[in-house]
């Protein structure tokens, strides 16, 4: 355990002191003005180490669900007020942007123009609670030109006290072309078998 990680607790003579003005500022876990009885005394530590222990709590929880996010593979983004207020690390690798680029322009901006309309309405309707569209698939535009395809997934949730929309983008950008390709191939066997029919 760290010298950083214990918690402490100010005892001062002077209520009105500066210094204990300045202790307030640091976020101490309690502090005590003498002079000081033995249950104060004794109620104050009890807290300061309850508070330090929840603390503690938290930090590992967020540390767990920090490493969950980034090791996820879907993009995990979530979207407040038009812009990106969280991506994990898939989001960067999927769009070839850094984490001060996705927050530094509005959401639809990554969006391909044929779809970024469509996109844009359901996100809208998201925030209004409409459920009916969970998934759909849209085309993204990475920071080098090239375009994929992304399912994505939304919820509504609250972010920092107000409504935002938590999504899950996951890439089949390979598949698509593969479906592509075997549309195009069956229209030619398609085409072929019609004229070799009409030689016949």
């Amino acid at each position: 355990q760290s010298a950083a990680d214990i918690p402490i607790v100010y005892l001062t003579g002077y209520s009105q002191d500066p210094q204990l003005q300045q202790a307030k500022a640091t976020a101490p876990y309690g502090y005590l003005v003498k002079p000081v009885g033995e249950r104060e005394l004794a109620a104050t530590l009890k807290m300061a180490l309850y508070r330090h222990t929840l603390d503690r709590q938290l930090k590992e929880s967020e540390e767990k669900y920090r490493r969950l996010v980034d090791n996820a593979n879907e993009a995990i983004l979530v979207v407040q007020d038009g812009r990106l207020k969280f991506a994990n690390r898939m989001a960067g690798e999927l769009t070839g942007y850094s984490e001060q680029e996705l927050f530094s322009r509005p959401f639809p901006e990554f969006i391909h123009p044929d779809d970024r309309g469509m996109v844009v309405e359901r996100h809208l309707r998201r925030l209004q609670g409409d459920v009916s569209l969970p998934r759909y698939a849209f085309r993204l535009m990475t920071r080098d030109g090239s375009v994929k395809w992304v399912e994505i997934g939304a919820v509504l949730i609250d972010w920092e006290g107000r409504p935002a929309t938590l999504n899950f983008l996951s890439d089949f950008t390979e598949r698509k072309r593969a479906e592509e390709a075997l549309r195009q191939s069956e229209e030619r066997f398609r085409v072929t078998v019609k004229h070799s029919s009409m030689i016949l």
